[in-house]
């Protein structure tokens, strides 16, 4: 053989060799950014899953859970596409259908969750109010991408507004309860003025924010003893883990009873309190 023969030989294999080198680079590549992708997507919906079980906690309305719990659905199923044979996106998948069977469930039967909205440091109130808002960006994205109208959206914004508003004031109230256990009236009272305030200052349209108002002015000025399961259905949680004896609560409202923790001003301001409508809404 020619030498020119040899040179156009040896070129053809280092072309088919540089050809082969590509082709499996281009595969690496691609295997590379679906492993990627599906690691986003499971960091994603490890995330979401968190945003379900806590806003199973923080709100009324189950359907927002259920709508939550329906964009884990989907992201969990377009990575079994890609990927159909990892185990755990098997457990995470059958985990979904579960709440997903749940949340039917209440919302035929109207049945309502357990809450749990108090919180017991600035940080973990903090972490509940950022899950609410997280909550509402994904919902957010879902009314962008057509799965919900426009007008189911607004009756779930508020509710979360609503969640994030009670986060606060009932993690207060949790607070001066807990300072009236340890007959620490000055702290008590200022626990339960800063979430009267918080309700003042909101202009949250839900009328229970009016009655929220009405009973904290009733028991800083010893008119009531507690607050009504239908604002705060976390008080008798509250009850049952401060309470030190079957009769504690009757003594602590007996000192309540005998001991004003509201001062002249709030007895003055309290007067105002008594024609709700004029409250800001």
């Amino acid at each position: 053989m020619s030498s020119l023969t040899y040179l156009f030989i040896f070129c053809a294999l280092a072309t088919g060799s540089l050809i082969v080198v590509s082709i499996v680079n281009e595969k690496e590549n691609r295997r590379r950014i679906v492993q990627q992708k599906l690691r986003q997507l499971r960091f994603q919906v490890q995330d979401m899953e968190e945003v379900v079980l806590e806003i199973d906690r923080l709100v009324e309305n189950r359907l927002i859970a259920k709508l939550l719990n329906d964009e884990i659905l989907e992201k969990v199923l377009a990575m079994k596409q890609a990927h159909p044979d990892t185990g755990y996106l098997n457990a995470i998948h059958q985990t979904a259908l579960a709440r997903l069977e749940q949340y039917e469930s209440d919302l035929a039967t109207a049945q309502k969750p357990a809450l749990d909205r108090r919180k017991h440091s600035d940080a973990q109130i903090a972490r509940s109010k950022r899950t609410v808002e997280e909550a509402g960006l994904i919902l957010r994205r879902q009314q962008s991408s057509g799965k919900i109208t426009l007008e189911d959206l607004e009756p779930l914004m508020s509710d979360l507004r609503w969640a994030h508003l009670m986060i606060d004031v009932i993690s207060h109230i949790g607070q001066g309860y807990k300072a009236m256990r340890r007959r620490d009236l000055l702290s008590a009272h200022a626990f339960y003025k800063k979430a009267q305030q918080m309700l003042i200052q909101s202009s949250h349209p839900d009328p229970r924010r009016q009655d929220f108002i009405k009973e904290i002015s009733d028991v800083l000025n010893n008119r009531r003893n507690g607050f009504s399961p239908r604002l705060m259905p976390e008080i008798h949680s509250i009850q049952s883990e401060n309470s030190g004896s079957a009769n504690d609560d009757d003594s602590l409202f007996s000192a309540l009873s005998t001991t004003s923790i509201a001062g002249p001003e709030e007895e003055e301001s309290n007067r105002s309190l008594d024609n709700l409508d004029a409250l800001p809404t």
